[in-house]
C-alpha cells in the first residue's frame, strides 16, 4: 500500500506596514499552495519569528519603526527579499543584497504572475 507523502507547505512572511498590500500578497500566495504569515513592521516580524521560521520574508522597506535593513542585518538563517515601492536602493540596501543577506528585489506594483514566480524561485533552494 502506497504512503502518500504529504509535501509541508513553504512559509512565507510578508512584511509591509500596509494592510492592502499585506492581504493581497497574501491571498495570492496562498492560493499558490503558500502559508502565509503577516507582520506589519520589523518590531512585529521579530516577535513572530521567535514562534515560527518562514522560508522566506517579503519584506517592505519604508515602514514606520526599526528600518527594514536592519531586519536583514539581524535575521541570519531566513531568506530575505525585499518586496517595496522605492524607486532606487540605500548604499545600505544595496550592500546587504551584495552579501547575500537579502536574496531578492520585487518592485512594486507588481503582477500576480511575477509575484509567484519569484517567490516559486527564492524558496526552491536552500541558503
Amino acid at each position: 500500500m502506497k504512503e502518500k507523502i504529504k509535501k509541508r507547505k513553504k512559509k512565507i512572511m510578508v512584511v509591509d506596514d500596509e494592510i492592502d498590500i499585506r492581504q493581497a500578497v497574501k491571498k495570492v500566495l496562498e492560493k499558490s499552495g503558500f502559508k502565509v504569515i503577516t507582520a506589519v513592521n520589523v518590531k512585529d516580524c521579530l516577535i513572530k519569528l521567535k514562534k515560527v521560521k518562514p522560508d522566506l520574508i517579503l519584506l517592505d522597506i519604508i515602514m514606520g519603526g526599526i528600518p527594514a535593513y536592519k531586519l536583514a542585518e539581524v535575521v541570519k538563517d531566513v531568506k530575505i527579499c525585499f518586496l517595496t515601492g522605492v524607486a532606487s536602493l540605500s548604499n545600505k540596501e544595496k550592500a546587504l543584497i551584495k552579501k547575500k543577506k537579502v536574496v531578492g528585489f520585487i518592485s512594486k506594483p507588481v503582477s500576480i504572475k511575477e509575484l509567484i514566480s519569484k517567490v516559486k524561485s527564492l524558496t526552491s533552494f536552500k541558503n
